[in-house]
C-alpha cells in the first residue's frame, strides 16, 4: 500500500505492508498498564484500537469519523487550520469538511462496534514441532535471543494484571465516560494466552518492548510522519511533531512464522532477510548474529519458526 506522497511518485510515498491483526486487545492492555508507546501502527502512531480503526477509516477510506469532524471544527474556530484539514478537507461546512455531501461518514458507535471485534480476534501462539532435533534448535535460540541482544528490543513477555478491554466510541469512552467492559479471557475468539489463577497476572509473550527505535538509514521512509499522538494543538504546518524517517515501533513478533512478508514495506520475504536488513540501534544484534556460528542462527531462526498461528502446525 502506498500513502501520504503526492499521488503520482511512489518515491514520495510511505510504503507499508499491512500487519497482522492478532491479540490486539492485549497490546492496549499492555500499553495502558506499563506506559509503552502506542502499540499500533508500523510507527507507533495509536494508542488504542478505536483510535486505530478511526485512522484506518480516514486514510484507506476518505471517511472521517465524527470525532474527527468535530475536532476539526474547534481547531479551524481557533485558528489552526492545517493540520486536520490537511487530514479530513477544509470546505466551509464544517460538519461536512471534504465536502462530498455526506454526513456521520463513521459514527462513534461503529468505531466501537469494529474495535470490539478486533480486540476479541485469538492470539498468535507458539507451536512446537514434532521433530524433536528441530525442537532442540528452537530451544536453543531461545537463550541465544538472550546472548545475540535481540531482547533488548524483543522483550520476550509483558505480565496484564486487567484482562479487561473497555469499549471506547459510542458505547462510551472517548467522552470520559465508561465504556462497555470485556473479559478478553472470558470473550475473546480462538486461542488466548492462559488464564492465570484468581488475582496473578497473564504473561503475554509478544516478543517486544513496544518502543519505538532508530533502525538506520537503509529502512528509512521517504519523509517524516506526523504523530497522532502528539500533544497540543495543530500548528500552521501540520502536527506538533513528527516521527523521524527512520524512527519504527518495535514490531512484536508472535505469530511471525505465518504473517510473510517482513518488514513496514514488506521488503523481505523471509524472517532471515528482516533480520539481515536491521540497522541503526539494532547493528549491535545484527553484528552479533552475523558472527554467530550458522548453528546458532539457524536456531534463532528455528525459535521464530514456533511462533505461529493455532491453524498452522509444524511438521
Amino acid at each position: 500500500m502506498l500513502q501520504d506522497g503526492d499521488g503520482v511518485s511512489r518515491e514520495t510515498a510511505l510504503v507499508r505492508d499491512a500487519r497482522m491483526l492478532w491479540g490486539l486487545g492485549w497490546l492496549q492492555l499492555i500499553s495502558q498498564e506499563t506506559f509503552t508507546d502506542p502499540p499500533f501502527g508500523w510507527k507507533g502512531r495509536a494508542s488504542t484500537i478505536a483510535g486505530f480503526v478511526e485512522g484506518g477509516f480516514q486514510v484507506h477510506f476518505g471517511m472521517a469519523s465524527t470525532r474527527l469532524v468535530n475536532r476539526h471544527g474547534y481547531y479551524k474556530s481557533q485558528g489552526f487550520t492545517a493540520g486536520l484539514s490537511r487530514i479530513v478537507g477544509d470546505g466551509p461546512d464544517s460538519q461536512d469538511p471534504d465536502s462530498d455531501g455526506a454526513l456521520d461518514e463513521v459514527t462513534m458507535g461503529e468505531i466501537a462496534a469494529v474495535s470490539l471485534w478486533l480486540a476479541l480476534q485469538p492470539s498468535p501462539v507458539e507451536t512446537q514441532p514434532s521433530d524433536p532435533i528441530r525442537q532442540q534448535s528452537a530451544m536453543r535460540g531461545r537463550a541465544l535471543m538472550e546472548s545475540l541482544a535481540c531482547t533488548s528490543c524483543h522483550t520476550q513477555h509483558f505480565a496484564v494484571t486487567e484482562p479487561t478491554y473497555v469499549v471506547a466510541g459510542g458505547i462510551g469512552g472517548w467522552d470520559g465516560r465508561e465504556g462497555l467492559r470485556v473479559n478478553l479471557h472470558e470473550w475473546a475468539f480462538g486461542d488466548q494466552p492462559a488464564q492465570p489463577q484468581p488475582g496473578a497476572a497473564t504473561l503475554l509473550p509478544i516478543w517486544s518492548d513496544l518502543r519505538r527505535h532508530d533502525m538506520g538509514p537503509a529502512l528509512a521512509d521517504a519523509h517524516d510522519t506526523f504523530r497522532d499522538d502528539a500533544p497540543g494543538l495543530p500548528t500552521a504546518d501540520g502536527f506538533a511533531t513528527f516521527f523521524g524517517r527512520s524512527e519504527f515501533l518495535t514490531t512484536p513478533l508472535w505469530g511471525i512464522a505465518v504473517t510473510a512478508p517482513y518488514l513496514h514495506d514488506g521488503r523481505a520475504p523471509t524472517i532471515r532477510d528482516a533480520i539481515l536488513a536491521h540497522g541503526g540501534e539494532a547493528n549491535e544484534s545484527l553484528s552479533k548474529f552475523l558472527t554467530a556460528p550458522a548453528a546458532d542462527q539457524q536456531a534463532v531462526l528455528d525459535l521464530l519458526d514456533t511462533f505461529t498461528w493455532f491453524e498452522a502446525p509444524l511438521p
